[in-house]
């Protein structure tokens, strides 16, 4: 089962640094497996009401991450991306990356 862990959504703004109205179309939804501290991300089109497939960002194995927007097409990501260094022993993540849209994260 499935558990909803929170989301994080993508708000863009203008020049003066004023949230865009209706900006907010991208969301990143944290999923548990059984309940547990482990996670995974998917992204979420708030308009179509479904998850994007076509360069989403989008982690599948179950980890303590996390992630912040930057922009609709970058976000920072600390996660475990089988690199020495990328968590502490708590398995808690220790380094963050910027991730754009299409590439891998590490």
């Amino acid at each position: 089962s499935w558990v909803y862990k929170g989301s994080a959504s993508c708000r863009e703004y203008d020049e003066q640094n004023r949230p865009i109205k209706g900006s907010v179309t991208r969301t990143l939804i944290s999923l548990s497996p059984g309940g547990s501290d482990a996670i995974v991300r998917r992204e979420f089109d708030l308009v179509t009401k479904r998850f994007v497939n076509d360069k989403a960002f989008r982690l599948d194995d179950p980890s303590k991450s996390r992630c912040s927007w930057v922009d609709k097409d970058t976000i920072f990501l600390g996660a475990d991306l089988g690199q020495e260094g990328d968590m502490t022993s708590s398995g808690y993540p220790r380094r963050v990356r910027a991730w754009k849209r299409g590439l891998d994260p590490a």
